[in-house]
């Protein structure tokens, strides 16, 4: 087999070994441990944190109409987010906005 194969089928392993291991090391349904808790908690709005900073990240301001979808983006996620309180849902309508208007619109 050429090595990229070799290569694919590695990235594959340790990917579906990194999404499938906190399932396997955390059965129990009541995880007392303080760490997980907390990472529980804050993980969500930290993931919604990068959306924004990545949104964000090559946006100018000068040129009128260059920030407008990454605004109205931003805007639908946190609507979103108020409305359903759900940061996976907040995180696909944003995101789809988003490449909806990149794409298609601006």
């Amino acid at each position: 087999m050429p090595e990229e194969i070799w290569i694919v089928i590695s990235a594959i392993a340790a990917t579906l070994l990194l999404r499938f291991a906190p399932f396997v090391l955390f059965k129990d349904d009541n995880i007392e441990h303080p760490t997980i808790k907390r990472l529980g908690e804050t993980l969500p709005g930290a993931s919604i944190g990068l959306l924004v900073v990545y949104v964000f990240a090559d946006v100018s301001f000068e040129q009128g109409s260059s920030f407008v979808s990454e605004m109205i983006a931003v805007i639908a996620i946190v609507l979103v987010h108020q409305r359903f309180k759900s940061p996976i849902l907040s995180m696909m309508v944003g995101t789809s906005l988003y490449i909806i208007f990149k794409t298609v619109i601006f």
